[in-house]
């Protein structure tokens, strides 16, 4: 799960998205913002298993690995 804040609000929550690549990078469209001088942009992520991969007895958990963030004009 992804969650993006503007100005100590929710802006948007998105879910994980599933990749078959190792390290493979995903854009989340948001849709238009006005940001204001000052602003304040978060961006919080869980870490949580999809079951979906065995490891140690139990299942792997993602570790998604934050590069950046676009914004576009």
């Amino acid at each position: 799960m992804l969650a993006m804040f503007v100005r100590q609000v929710v802006y948007r929550v998105l879910p994980a998205q599933v990749t078959t690549t190792d390290y493979q990078e995903n854009y989340f469209h948001l849709g238009p913002l006005t940001l204001k001088p000052g602003d304040i942009i978060a961006v919080l992520s869980k870490a949580v298993t999809n079951g979906k991969i065995p490891e140690k007895g139990g299942t792997a958990y993602s570790r998604g690995r934050w590069r950046g963030l676009v914004l576009q004009q």
